[in-house]
């Protein structure tokens, strides 16, 4: 997909995610389900498969520069991973990789060549999580967040007692297990839920009762 001007608005596991951004073209690596969104005037779609320094084979999809003053080009590899865990990997201009062994997990990666990237996907993780990422003295570096937004509305599947912070200390509200809630946002085990009224607490989710969304439906670790 080309265009001059894109609005990337996507909706998944019921979470909306837009940015804006000039001159942005899309390779989708598998449909629509991985995809990369660069800056056209910074980066030139490939196929190739080249010998990396470590001995095996890499299949590079883009060459790009972050940003428009950069230096530096970059290679992005696609790898499905050993176990299904799809996975972006940077090389730098000699092929040399900045993230090898520490595979970008996700689905999406976006380089809009404002000097950072940004990757998300339900992928190794309990929901949709969105990271931003830059590279400094040639290293991956992901820009820290207060806390990261889930945006999830869903029900829960057990009886859930929301509290007025994350030391547990106030009861604020209890949820009946099938009560309909939307999860705002998680800062570690924690997350802050609102309920049907418009009251927010926060639950403390263990990584038992993460297993197959046991706990909050659709809320549940995907990976490995």
């Amino acid at each position: 997909m080309k265009t001059h001007f894109i609005i990337i608005m996507l909706l998944f596991s019921n979470i909306s995610f837009c940015e804006e951004f000039n001159n942005l073209d899309s390779l989708n690596i598998e449909k629509d389900y991985i995809q990369i969104f660069y800056n056209k005037k910074l980066g030139t779609a490939l196929d190739s498969v080249i010998k990396n320094k470590y001995g095996g084979k890499s299949r590079l999809y883009l060459k790009t520069k972050l940003f428009p003053t950069d230096t530096a080009n970059y290679f992005i590899e696609y790898t499905p991973g050993p176990s299904c865990d799809p996975s972006f990997i940077f090389y730098n201009n000699i092929l040399q990789s900045l993230n090898y062994g520490h595979e970008l997990t996700a689905l999406k990666l976006l380089i809009p060549g404002n000097g950072y990237f940004y990757a998300w996907g339900h992928i190794d993780n309990d929901y949709n999580q969105v990271r931003k990422y830059h590279i400094k003295n040639n290293k991956i570096t992901e820009v820290k967040q207060p806390f990261y937004y889930v945006g999830l509305e869903t029900k829960t599947n057990k009886n859930l007692i929301l509290y007025d912070d994350t030391l547990l200390t106030n009861i604020v509200a209890n949820l009946p297990s099938g009560s309909r809630l939307t999860v705002l946002i998680n800062i570690s085990s924690y997350y802050l839920i609102k309920t049907p009224l418009g009251l927010t607490g926060w639950i403390k989710l263990h990584p038992e009762a993460m297993w197959n969304g046991k706990t909050i439906e659709g809320l549940f670790f995907k990976g490995d």
